[in-house]
Protein backbone atom coordinates (compact mmCIF):
# COMPACT_ATOMS: atom_id res chain seq x y z
CA UNK A 1 0.00 0.00 0.00
CA UNK A 2 1.11 3.55 -0.71
CA UNK A 3 0.03 6.90 0.72
CA UNK A 4 -1.47 7.84 -2.65
CA UNK A 5 -3.94 4.96 -2.25
CA UNK A 6 -5.47 6.48 0.89
CA UNK A 7 -8.11 9.21 1.23
CA UNK A 8 -9.50 10.96 4.29
CA UNK A 9 -12.84 12.59 5.07
CA UNK A 10 -13.45 15.91 6.85
CA UNK A 11 -16.60 17.72 7.85
CA UNK A 12 -15.09 21.05 6.80
CA UNK A 13 -14.18 22.33 3.35
CA UNK A 14 -10.59 23.37 2.78
CA UNK A 15 -8.53 23.53 -0.40
CA UNK A 16 -8.20 20.60 -2.79
CA UNK A 17 -11.11 18.36 -1.88
CA UNK A 18 -11.61 15.51 -4.35
CA UNK A 19 -15.35 15.22 -3.88
CA UNK A 20 -18.23 15.64 -1.46
CA UNK A 21 -19.91 12.61 0.09
CA UNK A 22 -22.59 13.99 2.37
CA UNK A 23 -21.68 15.16 5.00
CA UNK A 24 -17.93 14.80 4.30
CA UNK A 25 -15.42 16.34 1.93
CA UNK A 26 -12.88 13.80 0.67
CA UNK A 27 -9.16 14.56 0.41
CA UNK A 28 -5.87 12.98 -0.53
CA UNK A 29 -3.92 12.30 2.66
CA UNK A 30 -1.32 14.94 1.77
CA UNK A 31 -4.14 17.50 1.50
CA UNK A 32 -5.73 16.55 4.82
CA UNK A 33 -6.08 19.19 7.49
CA UNK A 34 -3.82 17.18 9.80
CA UNK A 35 -0.99 16.84 7.28
CA UNK A 36 -1.21 20.45 6.09
CA UNK A 37 -1.00 21.59 9.72
CA UNK A 38 2.18 19.58 10.20
CA UNK A 39 3.76 20.91 7.00
CA UNK A 40 2.85 24.57 7.48
CA UNK A 41 2.84 24.66 11.30
CA UNK A 42 -0.45 26.56 10.93
CA UNK A 43 -3.17 24.88 12.98
CA UNK A 44 -6.02 27.30 12.24
CA UNK A 45 -7.97 24.84 10.05
CA UNK A 46 -7.16 22.00 12.45
CA UNK A 47 -8.66 23.93 15.37
CA UNK A 48 -11.82 24.51 13.30
CA UNK A 49 -11.96 20.81 12.38
CA UNK A 50 -11.79 19.61 16.00
CA UNK A 51 -13.76 22.45 17.58
CA UNK A 52 -16.73 20.27 18.59
CA UNK A 53 -14.95 16.93 18.96
CA UNK A 54 -14.30 15.36 22.36
CA UNK A 55 -11.75 12.82 21.14
CA UNK A 56 -9.49 15.33 19.32
CA UNK A 57 -7.89 18.63 20.24
CA UNK A 58 -4.90 20.74 19.30
CA UNK A 59 -3.16 19.78 22.56
CA UNK A 60 -3.77 16.04 21.99
CA UNK A 61 -2.48 16.29 18.41
CA UNK A 62 0.71 18.07 19.50
CA UNK A 63 1.25 15.43 22.20
CA UNK A 64 0.76 12.65 19.64
CA UNK A 65 3.40 14.29 17.44
CA UNK A 66 5.89 14.46 20.32
CA UNK A 67 5.30 10.92 21.56
CA UNK A 68 4.63 9.15 18.26
CA UNK A 69 6.15 5.67 18.12
CA UNK A 70 5.39 3.60 15.01
CA UNK A 71 5.97 0.42 17.00
CA UNK A 72 3.18 1.26 19.46
CA UNK A 73 0.35 2.48 17.24
CA UNK A 74 -3.06 0.86 17.05
CA UNK A 75 -4.05 -0.45 13.64
CA UNK A 76 -5.32 2.23 11.28
CA UNK A 77 -8.81 1.32 10.12
CA UNK A 78 -9.54 1.58 6.39
CA UNK A 79 -12.35 0.62 4.06
CA UNK A 80 -12.22 0.23 0.29
CA UNK A 81 -14.30 2.63 -1.81
CA UNK A 82 -15.42 1.02 -5.06
CA UNK A 83 -16.49 4.44 -6.36
CA UNK A 84 -13.15 6.16 -5.71
CA UNK A 85 -10.94 3.08 -6.14
CA UNK A 86 -9.05 4.09 -3.01
CA UNK A 87 -9.01 3.30 0.69
CA UNK A 88 -10.88 5.66 3.04
CA UNK A 89 -9.61 6.17 6.59
CA UNK A 90 -12.19 5.26 9.21
CA UNK A 91 -9.83 5.77 12.15
CA UNK A 92 -6.24 6.95 12.07
CA UNK A 93 -6.03 10.22 10.10
CA UNK A 94 -3.77 11.80 12.70
CA UNK A 95 -1.41 8.83 12.83
CA UNK A 96 -1.25 8.59 9.03
CA UNK A 97 -0.56 12.32 8.69
CA UNK A 98 2.33 12.01 11.15
CA UNK A 99 3.63 8.93 9.35
CA UNK A 100 3.56 10.74 5.99
CA UNK A 101 5.17 13.82 7.53
CA UNK A 102 7.96 11.62 8.94
CA UNK A 103 8.35 9.66 5.66
CA UNK A 104 7.56 6.33 7.32
CA UNK A 105 7.21 3.51 4.80
CA UNK A 106 3.79 1.88 5.01
CA UNK A 107 3.50 -1.78 5.99
CA UNK A 108 0.40 -3.98 5.83
CA UNK A 109 0.72 -4.66 9.57
CA UNK A 110 -0.22 -1.03 10.32
CA UNK A 111 -3.71 -1.48 8.88
CA UNK A 112 -7.01 -3.17 9.55
CA UNK A 113 -9.21 -3.21 6.44
CA UNK A 114 -12.99 -3.53 6.58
Amino acid sequence: MDYKDILVKHLIKVDNSICFSNPHYVYKLEDSVQHKSLITKDYKDYRILVKNQKEHSYIKFKKLQRTFDINKIDKIKLEWSNDLKKYIVLDGCHRLAIMLFNNIKLKDEYFGIN
